[in-house]
């Protein structure tokens, strides 16, 4: 069967950013500003052209609160579409209209995950948290993720992944307290696309497919956070072509489509277009991270049926 165009764009986008990284590399010793520039230029192209488009972009700015809280400089920005023109320019983003941000790094390095995880943290709490149902208890605004070119400790593609894995798994829980301050997605553009899954398990009404994963771990009831890999397999007989920022697209835009409905249709296209599995090692969180009355709702009336009523629910297992 052959892979959609969707794909195609994505690789070819991918390999650009490739030749890009060979140039850029070739003056970074002399100008590192500028080349971390040209690389953080990288992104911000592609994320203008392939996110919706009535949604503005910017570079480098600090998101403001409304106590007058600062976060740490991001490197890019993404705005909702009724933010006003007069603040665009401002370098300090009013946290209610800030849908998504991105840190860019042109060689991701260990510390550099370490300190996504904790400006994560900081940013995830820049808005109030949001009760009434598990989506909402667990996502929180913006939608932050880790972005670079490529990564430092090359080795065979196997154990590059591994070792990813082991810093996501060191650092995940170092500063985050809830899961709604995970990091969201990290993206390396020629390793993989590590998004972020949560699914719920409580009460008698979760699904046996649910608890036999729970139990696996010896957890009996909770809530699970995993980053799925999403890589390019040369050596697999799946074509992996454009996988890696074919699926930061599509997490980024999944995720600004539960908070716009206008954006439902197109990125239910995307979900249909292609494969988004991968591997993760997860980690269990207490039920608690839920409010009491979401854990008393999932416990009397379970989980809603997946896409049955509603193709959006906020009531599933997993998402």
């Amino acid at each position: 069967m052959k892979k959609h165009d969707y794909f195609d764009f994505m690789e070819s986008i991918k390999n650009s950013m490739a030749d890009e990284y060979e140039r850029i590399q070739k003056k970074v010793l002399e100008d590192p500003g500028t080349a971390g520039d040209q690389g953080e230029e990288n992104w911000r192209s592609l994320l203008t052209n392939w996110l919706p488009a009535n949604y503005p972009i910017v570079t480098k700015g600090r998101i403001l609160n409304d106590k007058g809280v600062t976060s740490p400089q991001v490197d890019i920005l993404v705005l909702h579409p009724s933010y006003p023109l007069h603040l665009r320019d401002k370098k300090l983003y009013f946290a209610g209209g800030v849908v998504a941000a991105f840190e860019c790094k042109l060689t991701l390095k260990k510390e550099h995950i370490k300190k996504a995880f904790e400006n994560s943290v900081i940013i995830k709490k820049m808005l109030p948290s949001r009760i009434g149902n598990p989506y909402d208890e667990l996502h929180q605004l913006p939608f932050f993720g880790l972005l670079a070119h490529s990564y430092l400790w090359k080795k065979n593609r196997a154990d590059s992944q591994r070792k990813l894995f082991d810093y996501i798994s060191e650092y995940e829980t170092m500063y985050c307290g809830h899961p709604r301050e995970l990091l969201d997605i990290i993206c390396i553009a020629d390793l993989g696309a590590y998004s972020l899954s949560k699914s719920v398990c409580i009460g008698p009404h979760a699904s046996e497919h649910i608890k036999g994963m729970f139990k696996e771990y010896d957890v009996e009831q909770g809530v699970e956070t995993c980053y799925f890999g999403h890589t390019e397999r040369p050596d697999s007989d799946y074509d992996s072509r454009g996988d890696v920022l074919g699926t930061l697209v599509f997490e980024t835009t999944t995720a600004m489509a539960y908070e716009d409905q206008s954006l439902r249709h197109f990125a239910d296209y995307l979900a249909g277009v292609g494969v988004y599995g991968g591997i993760g090692r997860p980690v269990f969180w207490n039920s608690s991270a839920l409010s009491e009355q979401v854990l008393k709702r999932l416990t009397t009336e379970g989980y809603t049926e997946p896409y049955k009523h509603d193709t959006w629910p906020k009531w599933v297992e997993t998402f």
